[in-house]
């Protein structure tokens, strides 16, 4: 997660042009400066039309099926910000949605089956 973001960030600004800093962007963030600095609705707006493109969609789903980036998504879900995030993102039409596509294609008898053990 610390390589994707900082990675993600170079890319928003230099593709939106986003000039909202007075200073430039240091190379290397530490983790409360990259939780500052993802408040910034320039560049939340910026990820989100970087991560539209099919390009970065099929990068993200490539990144996330390591072992390693798994654990980290796993890490980040416990905090209580992040979970506060995703019973917001779980409420909206689109993502439930999307979550029956998914129940859809495992499917419920298999799924049914892994939940009772």
């Amino acid at each position: 997660m610390r390589i994707i973001l900082p990675i993600f960030l170079f890319l928003s600004i230099s593709l939106t042009g986003c000039t909202g800093w007075s200073t430039p962007v240091p190379a290397k963030l530490s983790s409360q400066q990259m939780a500052e600095l993802m408040k910034a609705p320039e560049v939340q707006q910026a990820l989100i039309q970087i991560l539209s493109t099919p390009e970065m969609r099929e990068q993200m789903v490539q990144v996330l099926s390591s072992p390693e980036m798994q654990q980290v998504m796993i890490d980040l879900m416990k905090t209580q910000e992040m979970q506060q995030s995703m019973v917001q993102i779980m409420k909206s039409t689109e993502m439930k949605q999307v979550v029956i596509e998914a129940i859809r294609s495992i499917g419920i008898r298999e799924i049914i089956r892994d939940l009772r053990g």
